[in-house]
């Protein structure tokens, strides 16, 4: 309610009482709270600690809100928290998670980050995954993928990238 009313500084501070007493808040809560921290310094560490408590209060059928997924995930890919945003992607399926179109962009570039950055473990990993639960990667991100790949001579991984592309790519990803 404080966050709400524009009392975020009381909001802060119950909330870091809540944290000190080790007492649970309910899901919407803790997205609240994320979308707050989101807008803060130096919040990466709060927002981690937020996440979790989604993610343990998030029950089988409870839907975590897209939009806070997307906001947290183009948060840790500015600040270059590439691990952070993966595992964001990870903790979805792992709650089974329907994921947007919106959000499946957000990975899609984030696969692409990790090629630019030569963490090529990752963006494959990334890549196949997205590929093998069905989702399709937005092809703009996929070329910048295959292109850092190419770069770099994974003549190996592109191929093992390109015997599963052609069936899944597509301009146009609609929910």
């Amino acid at each position: 309610a404080h966050l709400n009313q524009g009392n975020r500084r009381s909001a802060s501070m119950i909330f870091k009482l809540l944290l000190k007493d080790g007492i649970l808040a309910d899901r919407e809560t803790y997205e609240t709270f994320i979308k707050y921290y989101l807008r803060q310094k130096n919040s990466t560490e709060m927002i981690k600690r937020l996440w979790q408590g989604v993610l343990m209060t998030t029950q089988p059928g409870d839907v975590i809100q897209p939009n806070t997924v997307i906001k947290l995930t183009q948060y840790y890919r500015k600040h270059d928290a590439l691990t952070e945003a993966e595992q964001v992607y990870l903790d979805l399926k792992m709650k089974q998670q329907m994921l947007t179109t919106a959000y499946i962009e957000q990975v899609s570039w984030l696969m692409a980050e990790f090629a630019d950055k030569k963490q090529f473990n990752s963006t494959v990993s990334l890549y196949l995954d997205m590929v093998g639960s069905g989702y399709k990667p937005y092809k703009e991100a996929v070329d910048r993928m295959l292109s850092a790949l190419q770069d770099n001579n994974k003549f190996d991984l592109i191929q093992q990238i390109m015997s599963v592309t052609t069936p899944v790519l597509s301009d146009d990803n609609k929910d």
